[in-house]
């Protein structure tokens, strides 16, 4: 047995066989570590060593590699174990380096994309996770990919933000998941996968719609969103997409991001004559056009009824409106279509309001089940709207500003479900009406 504060192997044979090797600091290996028996040889902390521990050197180690006592360990090179066994907490940071393991015994690590390096893995028909999260935060952000292709190691880096080219221009700043996942496989051109990739809800920037989210892929110059669907999961969340054959930057997003804007906000407003939409951009990058699209059948199907000139390029805010003076549904549905100097698209979300007005607050749909439809008439004034559930307590709450009929949308998709009162409360009184979460 060899018990040792720090280990580092210049190009000699080390056969632990049935032996213990215990390193209580950092491990660098430049020969050879044959542990294929049932030895142990492990990066561990007793309280003596150096936190947080390294281990690198491009050296071939064969067998298990322990790692245990809830380590910190950071790589100081590129670095390649068969197999890596975890017994705590454990974290590993890559830094500038690749980490590459065929698998995983007793527990998995946290690794941590800190910099540039990839952790790889092998990928068969079987579904492979990889544990990483970005180096910025704590939201464990983990990819699962099969590969019904030629059996490949793959590797991941996921970071902060998403970006407007993949991984250089201005980044996104709403209706996305602020994560970019980057992938890559050892030897390109053979693969097709499914790609399955997790985030939490703190991830979520504003107007993200876990209802109608798309897994993009940057290929070919621009984001393809691919199939639009639903997330998985209560928290955390999922979304899959299959038939991947390329690999590069993937996000996720609740629009269509193939084009560079960055919408702030889009609202529409009954008035006595129709109904008035604005929005505001404060990024456009080569916009050509807004249509602005219709629906009368539920949001099933939209038609356009208006089209607009886009700046073009700018950096600052710009504010746009049109009025809908032929509305003929109770309720009516809109949303933009925003068409770059190419041909290429995305859409807004999708307003409701309802476009006949009986009441100063409604609420619909009624069961409503992942968005709460809010319409609310007023003057130019400001309110407050509340959830609270059958006992008063208080569960969401946003100011709102209300001029003549305001239409707005609430995400109670973490509200469970049941009976549930919405107010609205303005300086002169307080209004409430009842739904049904489904």
């Amino acid at each position: 047995s060899l018990f040792c504060n720090n280990l580092t192997n210049n190009g000699s044979t080390i056969n632990v066989g049935t032996g213990l090797v215990f390193v209580n600091g950092n491990f660098y290996n430049t020969g050879i570590i044959n542990n294929a028996s049932n030895g142990v040889f492990a990066i561990t902390s007793s309280g003596a060593g150096t936190i947080p521990h390294t281990i690198g050197g491009a050296g071939s180690y064969t067998g298990q590699l322990t790692i245990s006592g809830g380590l910190n360990t950071q790589l100081s090179s590129n670095f390649t174990v068969q197999h890596l066994r975890v017994e705590g907490a454990d974290s590993i940071y890559l830094g500038p380096y690749n980490l590459q393991v065929d698998a995983f015994d007793l527990r998995v690590p946290r690794i941590i994309t800190d910099s540039s390096g990839s952790f790889f893995m092998p990928v068969g028909a079987s579904p492979v996770s990889f544990p990483v999260q970005s180096g910025k935060a704590t939201s464990f952000t983990p990819v699962t990919i099969t590969n019904t292709g030629v059996y490949d190691y793959f590797g991941i880096n996921v970071k902060d933000k998403v970006l407007i080219n993949g991984s250089t221009g201005n980044a996104i700043t709403q209706g996305v998941v602020n994560k970019t996942w980057y992938i890559q496989e050892q030897t390109p051109g053979a693969s097709n996968a499914n790609i399955t990739l997790q985030w939490n809800a703190a991830d979520e920037l504003s107007l993200f719609d876990r209802t109608h989210i798309f897994l993009n892929h940057y290929v070919g110059g621009f984001w393809d969103p691919g199939q639009t669907g639903t997330a998985s999961g209560t928290g955390p969340y999922t979304f899959t997409r299959s038939g991947v054959l390329s690999f590069s930057p993937f996000s996720v997003s609740s629009t269509n991001i193939v084009l560079p804007v960055s919408l702030l906000n889009f609202t529409a407003t009954r008035q006595r004559q129709g109904v008035l939409l604005d929005w505001q951009t404060s990024l456009e990058q080569n916009t050509a056009l807004f249509y602005v699209e219709r629906s009368d059948d539920g949001g099933a199907t939209f038609r356009s009824i208006a089209k607009l000139d886009a700046a073009g390029n700018s950096n600052v805010i710009k504010n746009y409106s049109y009025t809908d003076l032929t509305i003929n549904k109770p309720f009516t549905y809109y949303r933009l279509k925003m068409v770059d100097i190419n041909g290429k698209y995305s859409y807004s979300k999708v307003l409701a309001i309802k476009t006949t007005i009986d009441k100063h607050l409604l609420a619909f749909p009624n069961p409503a089940k992942n968005m709460l439809h809010v319409q609310a008439t007023g003057n130019a004034e400001k309110a407050t709207i509340q959830i609270t559930d059958i006992t008063g307590k208080k569960l969401i709450e946003q100011q709102v500003v209300l001029n003549s009929v305001t239409g707005f949308s609430i995400d109670i998709n973490a509200l469970p479900k049941g009976l549930y009162t919405l107010l609205l409360k303005r300086v002169s009184a307080t209004e409430h009406t009842v739904f049904i979460k489904e």
